[in-house]
């Protein structure tokens, strides 16, 4: 069979049913080698839109990428690197990299982010921050653009490093009304002798344009949590684990979390919705009575799961991971659905879920307590079995990639295409 002959003739706007229909490719019916198309894994399909002009409207086209996107998810992934220390060299600078990764552990693309730190990996973007002056950037993996999350030095005082004014988290999310990227942040300079936090939103991608500004909004009572997988962002609210409660689980102190457990922030009307409670203890959720597991190596964290909210929580007497989803937040009623059971050689330092695929399957993020190196792994609830896709080392972030990978390139950025 003849490969597909070269057609520099696009879509024209028909979308891909039309152009099935009317068109072939060489020896090879247009329709059957959608179907094919369809079927080859997203690597190759990214090589093969360089076949010819007609090949890249085709696999670029939203009609192919909403099919293919009935397809197992993708992964992204952010690394510190530091090869200079790594191989004893002086001439590669320290900064990331984002890897996207299907479930079998193949790395898709990869995008090298020298002299940046990977912060998260919100939206299907990495949020980046310079080595050099602590500011932010979201770096979009499929066009390469940038967008400056931080514009920190508005606030910077003569003489101040940025990078000291700003060891908060940035919290992402997208107003569903008007498409509008926000992000929320907590700032402190805790370093000047100052108290206090200050709360800040600013308006990123789908704004009025012109550089984003950070403004203040009013805080909440108490402050939140900054640790890792505390704060989540679910369509346009964001979640946040309060402080005071966070560490009273860790440190195993029930009596200490008596009151509300979550912070919910609008991110539409920059307002703070009402606070959610926790599961309550009569479901068993303050059942961490072993010896074996000492204060601080209670995990509890946030999640979004498939859309919903989630408590992770463990590990139980029995080794497990508990994971609490959030069925009516007006009410506070949380429902346990899955109880991960781990041995003790595998208790995680870090443990996060990331998505329930449709077999009931749960992908999962977990860090050695000892060697701190992190895999991605595939539970099966049934089995109760692990099935391990890929070693990730000292990740810094991980999350679920729903953006198009047929739009997606090989590219390394310069430090000028990542700066002002």
């Amino acid at each position: 069979m003849s490969p597909p002959k070269p057609c520099t003739r696009g879509l024209n706007g028909r979308g891909v049913v039309a152009a099935v229909a009317a068109s072939n490719a060489g020896d090879l019916p247009l329709d059957a080698l959608y179907e094919i198309l369809l079927r080859l894994p997203a690597k190759a399909l990214c090589r093969l839109r360089t076949v010819c002009r007609f090949w890249r409207s085709l696999l670029s086209d939203p009609q192919f990428a909403a099919a293919r996107g009935r397809e197992p998810p993708l992964f992204i992934a952010g690394f510190h690197s530091n090869a200079s220390e790594a191989e004893g060299r002086h001439d590669v600078p320290a900064g990331s990299v984002a890897n996207i990764m299907d479930l079998s552990g193949h790395v898709v693309k990869q995008v090298r982010m020298d002299g940046h730190r990977v912060q998260s990996m919100p939206l299907n973007l990495a949020c980046v921050r310079s080595i050099a002056d602590g500011t932010c950037w979201l770096l979009d993996p499929a066009t390469y653009n940038t967008t400056d999350a931080a514009a920190m030095r508005y606030y910077v005082r003569d003489g101040e490093d940025p990078i000291f004014c700003d060891n908060g988290i940035h919290l992402f999310g997208q107003v569903a009304s008007t498409g509008e990227y926000k992000a929320l942040r907590k700032v402190t300079r805790s370093h000047l002798g100052e108290y206090g936090f200050l709360y800040e939103v600013c308006t990123l991608l789908g704004g009025a344009g012109g550089r984003p500004r950070w403004r203040a909004v009013e805080g909440p009572p108490d402050t939140f949590c900054q640790t890792r997988a505390t704060g989540v962002a679910i369509g346009g609210v964001v979640y946040l684990l309060i402080a005071a409660v966070y560490f009273a689980v860790r440190s195993k102190n029930p009596a200490a979390v008596q009151r509300d457990w979550v912070y919910s922030f609008d991110l539409e009307t920059e307002k703070w919705l009402p606070n959610i409670k926790g599961p309550p203890q009569q479901a068993g959720f303050f059942f961490i009575d072993d010896p074996a597991v000492p204060p601080n190596g209670v995990r509890f964290s946030l999640a979004n799961l498939n859309g919903s909210l989630v408590v992770v929580h463990g590990p139980s007497p029995e080794t497990n991971m508990d994971l609490w989803f959030l069925m009516d937040s007006e009410k506070s009623l949380w429902v346990k659905k899955y109880s991960i059971r781990l041995t003790m050689e595998r208790l995680p330092g870090y443990f996060q879920p990331l998505v329930v695929l449709d077999d009931g399957r749960i992908v999962v993020v977990s860090t050695c307590s000892t060697t701190g190196l992190q895999s991605l792994e595939i539970h099966d609830p049934r089995t109760k079995s692990f099935l391990a896709v890929a070693e990730m080392g000292r990740c810094c972030a991980c999350s679920v990639y729903t953006g198009n990978l047929l739009s997606l390139g090989w590219w390394q950025p310069t430090d000028n295409e990542v700066s002002d």
